[in-house]
């Protein structure tokens, strides 16, 4: 999307050390966690998978975010303290992370829509 947009308005876009950085803080924490959450299937612990995700999820979210948007930081407070409920309301883990992933996303996309509105 950031390149769509660059390559609309005039802009090119490039692989810089920021974008790489970026990734780089983002995937780190995702695939570590994806390797956990591979290792708790294997091992059985299906209860606390869900937690797990939107933990390190909301880690990935909160290392990345000093090279984008400041507002990301609350998704990846929320992200975290849904993890942190999930790891001990076991019995609502689908609910939880149905609203984590799906819930939490929609309003912060709307709401992030509605405050960059105007700027290019």
């Amino acid at each position: 999307m950031s390149r769509r947009k660059a390559l609309k308005n005039g802009i090119r876009f490039k692989w810089d050390a920021t974008v790489k950085q970026l990734v780089l803080n983002f995937t780190l924490p995702l695939i570590a966690g994806g390797v956990f959450c591979i290792a708790l299937i294997m091992q059985g612990y299906y209860g606390l998978t869900s937690s797990v995700m939107l933990l390190f999820y909301g880690m990935a979210l909160l290392c990345s975010q000093k090279y984008t948007y400041s507002s990301l930081r609350f998704l990846a407070y929320a992200e975290l303290l849904l993890g942190l409920i999930d790891c001990f309301v076991v019995d609502y883990a689908l609910l939880i992370w149905f609203v984590g992933f799906g819930i939490l996303h929609i309003v912060y996309g709307i709401v992030f829509i509605i405050r960059h509105k105007g700027e290019k």
